[in-house]
């Protein structure tokens, strides 16, 4: 799967037959999707929708085992990207606009990590997270004043005017 599989994933395990035979099998139109056919790779168009009302089942994954790594979670803060940078396949994977999720859900997200698994550092997942900075600064607003007490880091990108001297 390519990009987002919350929803690809599950509709590609259960397109599986159970014995497979030539002929059957993968459902071609699952988001995402990519497969060989006659020696040519296919790709389905991928989920592009963001990650706005889903929240992550983080009892299935042992953060323990992470404590020595540099971050123990990572949250997603939004998808997609506008910007086209030689470097980066976000817009084409993700989409080429900014999908944002909700900020209370962001925060909800953070305390179940921090309260139910121990989570002390965390990756605030977002392929330009100071553009628009005015977002970035919300986001920060709002962790500040929800006392949260993890650390984070998180992707900064040299995009004009998306840094002042607050930021």
């Amino acid at each position: 799967i390519c990009g987002q599989g919350e929803a690809s994933l599950p509709r590609l395990l259960a397109s599986l037959p159970a014995k497979p035979e030539p002929g059957n099998g993968l459902d071609k139109e699952t988001p995402g999707l990519v497969w060989r056919e006659d020696g040519r790779i296919r790709v389905a168009a991928p989920d592009q929708r963001g990650y706005a009302g889903l929240q992550p089942d983080w009892r299935k994954v042992d953060c323990r085992k992470y404590r020595r790594s540099m971050f123990q979670a990572a949250v997603v803060v939004r998808s997609g990207c506008s910007y086209e940078c030689s470097y980066c396949d976000v817009p084409k994977v993700f989409g080429a606009h900014f999908v944002p999720r909700d900020t209370e859900s962001i925060l909800d997200e953070i305390r179940v990590l921090r309260d139910e698994r121990g989570v002390r550092m965390i990756f605030l997942n977002d392929a330009c997270f100071n553009a628009p900075v005015a977002a970035a600064k919300d986001l920060l607003s709002a962790m500040m004043r929800a006392q949260l007490g993890v650390h984070f880091a998180s992707t900064f990108n040299p995009v004009p005017g998306h840094y002042d001297d607050e930021f």
